[in-house]
């Protein structure tokens, strides 16, 4: 259901754009069974993680994946919730700016209002 996302190739300036898509398809579809299962949903997301950047560090994420599986201490084999929160923190760690609340300082320091337009103004760090 929704928009499925759209490939992430490694654009650092779309990592950012490329989770925030992720969340929203997660929520439209949050009663299938894919998305709640974070096994299914990381494999899932790793699918639209494509391209000669990107393949080695999904193809890692995915061993990192069934090995958590594989040694999973649960009785019925249920994944763990972290495993999602690891994944989305190894994909912020790999490819988003490190440095974006710094960045986004320094613009807004140097942010003025030209030719007396307001809304681009104020939407500007919206």
């Amino acid at each position: 259901m929704g928009n499925t996302p759209s490939i992430f190739y490694r654009d650092r300036a779309r990592a950012q754009e490329f989770l925030d898509t992720i969340t929203i398809w997660k929520a439209v579809n949050y009663k299938k069974d894919v998305i709640k299962d974070p096994y299914t949903r990381t494999a899932l997301v790793l699918t639209y993680i494509k391209g000669d950047n990107v393949n080695s560090w999904a193809k890692r994420q995915l061993d990192i994946l069934n090995e958590k599986q594989q040694n999973n201490l649960d009785p019925n084999g249920a994944p763990s919730k972290t495993w999602w929160t690891n994944f989305k923190r190894a994909f912020k760690d790999a490819f988003t700016f490190t440095a974006s609340k710094e960045t986004a300082l320094a613009q807004l320091k140097k942010l003025t209002m030209n030719k007396g337009n307001i809304d681009t103004y104020i939407a500007t760090f919206d």
